[in-house]
């Protein structure tokens, strides 16, 4: 799996995320520009989900390290969480980096996020939640 980015000489460049070997599907990706950082997600295995793994990489030189990644949100009974989303908008200390994904096995929705360095105290990740349970139509 590949991140493509026009630089500035208008020219495309790939930068590797995954391998065949790591099966990432559904990814996400998330600038922070206060820090300088940009974050991809993407659940693994392919074709179906299962947990949610983020990797980071400085804007000014992109580069993810190999693996599956950070382990960042999972379902409990190890049911497939798939299909993240989050803002479309720059990430900022003020907004953190939250997303949602959902588990369709389980009818579940789960959320989880990363603090967004700024000024101020350290930050933590907080830990994975479960959301409410969606609702089957009649």
């Amino acid at each position: 799996m590949f991140l493509n980015v026009l630089g500035q000489d208008n020219v495309w460049r790939k930068h590797v995320f995954g391998t065949v070997r790591d099966d990432h599907t559904r990814p996400l990706v998330a600038v922070d520009r206060t820090n300088a950082q940009l974050y991809m997600l993407a659940s693994s295995p392919c074709c179906g989900g299962g947990p949610v793994y983020y990797k980071k990489s400085s804007l000014s030189n992109i580069l993810f390290p190999s693996g599956l990644g950070t382990l960042f949100m999972q379902d409990a009974s190890g049911r497939k969480v798939n299909n993240s989303t989050s803002t479309k908008q720059e990430l900022t200390p003020s907004s953190d980096f939250v997303v949602l994904a959902s588990n369709e096995d389980g009818k579940y929705y789960w959320h989880n996020e990363l603090e967004i360095p700024g000024a101020g105290p350290p930050t933590r990740r907080r830990p994975i939640r479960r959301s409410a349970r969606a609702r089957s139509e009649p």
